[in-house]
């Protein structure tokens, strides 16, 4: 935990001690800080990075549909604010976590939720459970009771109980795993109503990895999310809001709360994300966050290498479109980043000199005992890059995005090969020495196409739950780092 996450937990707990005694209030869970990760990586010299948004804390900041809270709703136009669009919410609290009453809110638009966390095996715990209001039961469960609870307890049809007005007790099943809530599974018809729902426990006190997964539908999320009502805290104001039945926050006749007719910039987005010189590719369009943002004037630093089309900025002044100036671009030696300013949002692409096109086509091998993956990555480099010689590292990340397990930010892992035993094996990056965690290093390919077997040690139906990504990148003699992107993706038909 950080020191600012530490610091803002106590600052939450001293004012609820200031308003009165702890226990006689229902804290949100909403008020502890989140933050996403919005880039991470190898830069050009080979030093490993990451970038987290500034914490975040209320409903309201932390999963607008917008910016980079709205990359975690999946939402692809903020594609380049944050690590990997994920498509639901989701929050956890690491190692264990005390609350007595707490409350945590199910937005309209959803169609997945699930509030859960771990004990030892064999150990007792339960929570009284209400929606929109708290629980009035505030004793302890006998043994007697608690072990009727728990052979009678039945978590798929718990939620829905809780919508229809009844207190449910949740107890512990003594499994590990708790669900405070039970699950609840409405793709074919989302909640139309924002809701809170009040937990006090009554029998335990301590509870590990105490979290919450989302998922929802994205535009009936938006449209609820632009009829809320929120308090000076950032969270809904209690009891919800139906986007349907009230027209005066109604985001289809209140077009200045509506993310879809928006005119305010968060962002911009390339169209590409590296030209080579020579290639069929010679262009990048600019597209404005949101969609419906006026798009301002776009200036390029460095000037020589881009130049705007004039004819399709006055067709279409809200998706601009850059070109290689092929005079300057002649002359390009190592690749060149260049940065798209508009407004006071910027974008970057890199553009190599002719020959440095790199190609990469993946085979998935599977073995027909275990059912474990084996990667056979095919990586054509240009003839100007082979050319240039050198040694040549190779990198294979494993990544586990937001809300694969409880994770409020992407967790990455690498297959690195150890060199005394030459056995690849998953670690994380400790410290910031790349090479460390590189699959295959000093590598001196004969030819200018190199055949890299990838074994992952793992089945896709044992990635699969965890939506594994797996991405490859490579440094070349010349000492620049490239990121070839995804190869592999757990959750895909291949």
């Amino acid at each position: 935990m950080s020191a600012l996450h530490r610091i803002t937990r106590l600052f939450v707990i001293f004012s609820a001690l200031v308003c009165g005694v702890v226990h006689a209030q229902f804290i949100s869970l909403h008020q502890y800080p989140l933050t996403y990760l919005t880039s991470s990586g190898v830069d050009a010299q080979g030093n490993y990075y990451s970038r987290t948004s500034d914490p975040l804390l209320g409903f309201k900041n932390q999963y607008a549909p917008t910016g980079v809270s709205g990359c975690a709703l999946g939402y692809p136009e903020y594609r380049s604010l944050c690590q990997s669009p994920s498509g639901g919410l989701s929050f956890n609290f690491t190692g264990y976590s005390d609350f007595n009453q707490f409350k945590v809110y199910v937005p309209a638009g959803t169609t997945f939720f699930s509030v859960t966390g771990n004990l030892p095996q064999n150990s007792q715990y339960a929570v009284a459970v209400r929606m929109d209001s708290a629980p009035e039961r505030t004793a302890a469960l006998s043994d007697t009771e608690y072990e009727t609870k728990r052979n009678s307890q039945d978590i798929y049809s718990s939620y829905g109980r809780l919508m229809n007005g009844e207190e449910l007790v949740m107890v512990h099943n003594y499994g590990g795993n708790i669900s405070l809530a039970g699950e609840a599974r409405f793709s074919s018809a989302p909640t139309s109503t924002g809701r809170w729902i009040y937990f006090r426990v009554l029998n335990g006190s301590s509870l590990y990895l105490l979290g919450a997964i989302y998922e929802i539908n994205r535009d009936l999320y938006a449209q609820g999310y632009a009829a809320m009502t929120f308090g000076g805290d950032g969270d809904p104001v209690a009891g919800g809001t139906n986007p349907g039945t009230n027209p005066g926050t109604n985001p289809g006749t209140n077009p200045g709360t509506n993310p879809g007719t928006s005119t305010s910039l968060t962002g911009i987005t390339l169209s590409v994300a590296e030209i080579t010189v020579g290639a069929t590719a010679n262009s990048v369009k600019i597209s404005p966050v949101p969609a419906t943002a006026t798009m301002p004037a776009c200036t390029a630093s460095p000037s020589a290498l881009m130049q705007a089309d004039s004819i399709i900025a006055a067709l279409t002044p809200n998706a601009p479109v850059w070109l290689l100036n092929s005079t300057a671009a002649a002359a390009l030696t190592t690749a060149t980043t260049v940065t798209f300013t508009c407004g006071a949002q910027s974008a970057s692409l890199v553009v190599s000199p002719a020959g440095f096109a790199t190609t990469i086509s993946t085979e998935v091998v599977t073995d027909p005992t275990t059912a474990a993956v084996t990667l056979r990555v095919t990586l054509t480099r240009g003839t100007a890059e082979f050319a240039a010689g050198g040694a040549v590292d190779y990198w294979v990340g494993g990544l586990l995005p937001i809300n694969a397990f409880f994770f409020t930010n992407d967790q990455w892992f690498f297959l690195a090969t150890n060199a005394t035993t030459n056995v690849a094996g998953w670690t994380q990056l400790t410290l910031p020495n790349p090479a460390s965690v590189a699959f295959k290093h000093v590598v001196a390919p004969a030819s200018a196409s190199d055949v890299i077997e990838i074994p992952l040690g793992f089945s896709k139906a044992e990635a699969a739950p965890f939506m594994l990504q797996v991405h490859f990148g490579y440094k070349s003699g010349t000492g620049n780092f490239r990121n070839m992107g995804k190869i592999w993706d757990s959750t895909s038909s291949n």
